[in-house]
């Protein structure tokens, strides 16, 4: 049966940055970390006019979804969270940000999860960040039926997507295209493959584990020593 948007709840928002209009500075501005995702919705759900809340944070983007009891008020107390907690004002930087309304804000998400939104077409790694988004929220209490029944709905519709089509027929995985460009980039050094110099990887999320694994994996072919 077809996923209509209409389904869910016609006072739904997302507002938030992503990739493509927001640089990684002001996205690092915005980030939450895991221990801090579940506090922030729950901050989220005390201000007026917001009834339930999802926040999705990942090192492309941060988008807070909400459903609320009315649009005007649920947009305005989304940009005053913004600004007191995380110190961004929206509106004097909105070509950094979006804003969606209604069945816009969900076929983003749908979008978003499957791999249609992402740096790389088709990556995977959106899907277990939907998932910990929603868990966040669920154990903040946040997640009420119809944020729960979207962000399941859209994990669905990812893994639809990417099972239907060809999206992710080439493997789509940052860390995996990211050594791919330096070695088609830079080839060799010293006589040897760049990926088998010497390495440093900076970050201690789910997105630098998975890189160092990569390049172990791709260093161990090589027969050179762990990065």
């Amino acid at each position: 049966m077809p996923v209509r948007p209409s389904a869910f709840s016609l006072n739904t928002i997302v507002i938030g940055v992503r990739h493509a209009n927001a640089a990684i500075d002001v996205r690092e501005q915005l980030a939450f970390s895991g221990p801090t995702l579940e506090q922030a919705c729950q901050a989220l759900t005390t201000y007026r006019g917001i009834e339930e809340a999802a926040i999705l944070s990942t090192c492309n983007r941060t988008e807070l979804y909400a459903t609320v009891s009315d649009t005007a008020l649920g947009i305005q107390s989304l940009k005053r969270f913004l600004k007191e907690y995380k110190q961004f004002d929206y509106d004097a930087h909105h070509g950094h940000g979006f804003l969606l309304l209604h069945e816009d804000a969900i076929i983003h998400l749908f979008r978003v999860a499957s791999g249609i939104d992402s740096m790389i077409l088709g990556e995977g790694q959106i899907l277990s960040q939907i998932k910990d988004a929603l868990h966040a929220a669920m154990a903040g209490g946040t997640a009420g039926e119809i944020i729960e029944k979207l962000f399941k709905t859209a994990l669905t519709v990812g893994k639809a997507v990417r099972s239907e089509t060809g999206i992710a027929h080439r493997d789509p995985n940052i860390p995996k295209a990211a050594l791919a460009f330096i070695g088609q980039q830079y080839g060799q050094l010293n006589g040897m493959p760049t990926v088998a110099q010497p390495a440093l990887v900076l970050g201690a999320g789910r997105i630098a584990d998975i890189m160092l694994a990569e390049l172990t994996t791709a260093r161990a072919s090589l027969g050179a020593k762990p990065a």
